[in-house]
């Protein structure tokens, strides 16, 4: 650490805590103040990767959702061949479809 006008006990006290994140503010009247940092740049993008990982669980439960619905509606077309019968589940399951897609662009 370079000696920047701090004076010597300030500096001797930053040395015991080399890997503490401090923060040194030095005012116009030489006046020396230090506190620790809530939160480094590291635990922000820690926190930020964390959110991104359950926006994207988000996503593709929605997907699955979507999947699942048109699965059941192929399945029940294809047993009763009945187009009006199934309008309800075909729509269902292109909503969440769209809700996917939707949600993947932002």
């Amino acid at each position: 650490m370079d000696n920047i006008g701090m004076p010597t006990h300030v500096l001797e006290w930053v040395r015991q805590f080399p890997n503490s994140r401090l923060v040194i503010n030095i005012n116009d009247n030489g006046f020396v103040t230090l506190w620790n940092k809530v939160k480094s740049i590291d635990d922000m993008l820690d926190e930020r990767e964390a959110q991104v990982r359950a926006e994207e669980r988000e996503k593709v439960a929605g997907l699955v959702e979507a999947l699942e619905m048109l699965c059941a509606w192929q399945t029940a077309w294809e047993l009763t061949d009945n187009y009006l019968a199934m309008g309800p589940a075909f729509n269902n399951a292109k909503q969440a479809l769209a809700t996917y897609n939707d949600n993947r662009k932002g």
